[in-house]
């Protein structure tokens, strides 16, 4: 019979995996690898739910503190899910720290990889293997 406590995907969603850093190639549909890598954490990660707890709550305290706004600014949207994304890169290999300041300003100034980075976390296959399909 099996336990619950064979089931972790907590572990898994909070240890990540290595992902290349790319550049786009226009000659080809291979990407050029630049030789980096980046610890990419899942979206079932503690960091990245804290974030994202986090995001709704900025969006809540703005709505509350702004009443007579018709529309929340789109800037803000964007902010929220830059912050969440951040939190899914845990490590990499570059000389710098891997703070979130950093990391905010490398996904920013690198928008092919805060889409690798998004895509790769929610790709649960890459995580929990077969089990995440089924």
């Amino acid at each position: 019979m099996a336990s619950f406590h064979d089931l972790n995907i907590a572990s898994k969603a909070n240890a990540g995996i290595e992902v290349a850093v790319v550049i786009p190639s226009s000659h080809s549909k291979e990407d050029i690898q630049t030789g980096d890598m980046l610890t990419v954490l899942s979206t079932y990660s503690e960091r990245f739910r804290k974030a994202e707890a986090d995001g709704y709550r900025r969006i809540r305290e703005h709505v509350k503190n702004h009443p007579d706004e018709a529309k929340i600014e789109e800037a803000l949207y964007d902010d929220v899910a830059l912050d969440s994304v951040v939190q899914l890169v845990s490590d990499w290999t570059y000389d710098e720290p891997c703070t979130a300041e950093n990391v905010k300003a490398f996904l920013s100034s690198n928008p092919h990889m805060y889409d690798v980075v998004n895509r790769t976390a929610a790709d649960h296959a890459l995580f929990f293997g077969n089990a995440a399909t089924s």
